[in-house]
């Protein structure tokens, strides 16, 4: 099924990366989609996202830090073809919706 979608030439690469990602890692939305260019290694396949319900480390004196639990998500041949034509040319990724 998602290879039909993926075929569909009305679904843009951006979908049809993120469908991709998601079906190959079996990661939540929520975790691909906070993801950055900077958490991305297209070399090793390899993203660090945010682990399920993780919440801040919190040390002795209740103070929380920005330290978050971190899983490694691996995606495979499909998504290693969609990401370089969707990162061409960019030194952010996702795209940053401009306020008005």
């Amino acid at each position: 099924m998602i290879d039909r979608l993926i075929a569909r030439r009305n679904v843009g690469v951006r979908e049809k990366t993120l469908y991709r990602l998601l079906y190959e890692t079996a990661a939540r939305a929520e975790e691909i989609l906070t993801l950055d260019l900077e958490d991305l290694d297209l070399t090793a396949r390899q993203a660090r996202v945010k682990a399920k319900g993780a919440r801040a480390k919190t040390r002795r004196r209740g103070q929380a830090r920005e330290d978050f639990v971190l899983e490694t998500v691996y995606w495979d041949a499909g998504t290693a073809r969609l990401l370089p034509r969707l990162l061409k040319g960019r030194t952010r990724w996702p795209p940053r919706v401009r306020a008005n």
